[in-house]
């Protein structure tokens, strides 16, 4: 029928489903024109949503000022970065609208605009929607759940400032490339999620690449895609659904002194640049991503040449370590190399104090209705018994399922019922934890 010129046709899709379906069929594709529909850039976005204003006010009722435009761009792009301009744009703006009516407003509101994106997105119910409030209050967001790490909490808070608010030299790299250096279990990977939610309010924006299945040159191939011809030449590549899915958030490398040589070739661009090029020909920007790769190289190792050395703790970082696993070349990218400390008994005690307790209490109001309430002698016990300067906080919370969690178990299942019509009340049950003769004693009301 396209042959004989009497069918005019227009088909829409995907430029992966193009090349996984179409692009092999040359007889069909000669047939078409192709046309590349590219994602409108913020100005001509915001365009796009001024042209379509009068028609949502004379649907809804309402009047949108343009500051409203402007904030619901940037509300669309920060906190919903897996979807394009202009279809999430115009959809939050639809929404809000909607809402502001349901709620009887008269006029549409920035809240209308936040409620809209947590609707369409995962954006925290504590998230911040104003950009430099958020940088400004960094270390605090980060500090409430990293423990004993000051010293990197400052280093990872002023460099991620200087990117985030423009005033690199550089405003293309990434936003932060940092190398986290330190024993496991000191929280390395937990700063890194911890940063990616204080960024972007969102509880999706950390994409982790485990870096130990990169051990040879061969799986190196699936950072950017495979070649033509090769298997998984028409999959997406793994920094692409990274790009696409944490922007404004963190690249976390866990362990790349595990991975091959040749993929530590890949990321010396993506380091320097923040650009990359996929197998298909498709750019990849960094520009609003901060990467942080883990290393173990030197936990072991006694003092080196001292960096940023803070006055209660030596944290240093081991470089004779690290240049015999990277490349100097690599090393140099870094924006810094941030050394985390071994864990002391107070760190231990902080954290089981003021992060394990909460959240094992979180999940239990929300499923039970209970709380526990400990006694000093029986946090004293847990941290006794879990503390491991070789382990770090992993081994306390292996040691709070030993501790708590399994006895726990028990006594909630034969007490169900109980503590289900106890939650249904509204206030938790308070059950007292303390230590007896034989370990924790736990006292329901």
């Amino acid at each position: 029928a396209l042959s004989k010129a009497g069918l005019r046709v227009i088909g829409a899709t995907t430029l992966g489903d193009y090349a996984r379906y179409l692009e092999k069929d040359s007889a069909l594709m000669r047939r078409f024109q192709l046309v590349l529909v590219k994602e409108p850039l913020p100005e001509a976005t915001r365009a796009i949503l001024d042209g379509v204003r009068p028609d949502l006010e004379k649907h809804f009722g309402l009047p949108i000022d343009q500051a409203m435009l402007d904030r619901t761009l940037y509300l669309s792009g920060r906190y919903l970065p897996q979807r394009r301009n202009p279809d999430k744009s115009l959809d939050t703006l639809d929404r809000a609208c909607a809402q502001a009516v349901f709620q009887g407003s008269t006029v549409l509101q920035e809240s209308h605009l936040v409620d809209a994106v947590r609707t369409l997105g995962s954006m925290n119910d504590n998230a911040s929607v104003d950009p430099h409030g958020a940088l400004a209050g960094l270390e605090t967001a980060i500090g409430s759940s990293i423990k004993g790490q000051d010293q990197a909490i400052a280093i990872v808070s002023r460099a991620v400032r200087v990117s985030k608010m423009r005033l690199d030299l550089h405003p293309t790299r990434p936003d932060g490339a940092f190398l986290f250096t330190g024993p496991t279990g000191v929280g390395k990977t937990a700063m890194a999620e911890s940063l990616a939610r204080a960024l972007s309010g969102r509880d999706d924006a950390l994409f982790r690449i485990d870096m130990s299945e990169f051990f040879d040159a061969h799986h190196a191939t699936r950072l950017l895609g495979a070649p033509p011809s090769y298997i998984g030449y028409e999959d997406q590549s793994l920094l692409s659904r990274a790009v696409a899915s944490c922007a404004g958030g963190v690249l976390l490398l866990d362990e790349l002194e595990k991975a091959h040589p040749q993929v530590h070739r890949v990321f010396l661009q993506i380091l320097d640049s923040g650009r990359a090029t996929d197998s298909s020909g498709k750019v990849l920007s960094f520009s609003s991503i901060t990467i942080i790769a883990t290393c173990n190289v030197g936990s072991d190792a006694g003092p080196v040449s001292g960096f940023m050395r803070d006055q209660n703790h030596a944290a240093t970082v081991p470089m004779a370590e690290l240049k015999r696993v990277f490349p100097p070349e690599l090393l140099n990218r870094f924006d810094a190399i941030v050394p985390f400390r071994p864990l002391d008994h107070n760190d231990a005690l902080a954290i089981v104090q003021e992060r394990v307790v909460a959240d094992a209490n979180t999940a239990l109001e929300r499923e039970y209705g209970i709380r526990l309430v400990f006694s000093p002698q029986a946090i004293a016990a847990v941290v006794e018994q879990g503390f491991s300067k070789d382990f770090g906080a992993r081994n306390l919370h292996r040691t709070w399922r030993i501790m708590v969690s399994d006895p726990l178990s028990d006594i909630v299942a034969s007490l169900a019922p109980r503590t289900l019509s106890t939650a249904a009340s509204g206030e938790p049950a308070l059950w007292a934890v303390s230590l007896g003769a034989h370990g924790l004693e736990f006292s329901p009301p």
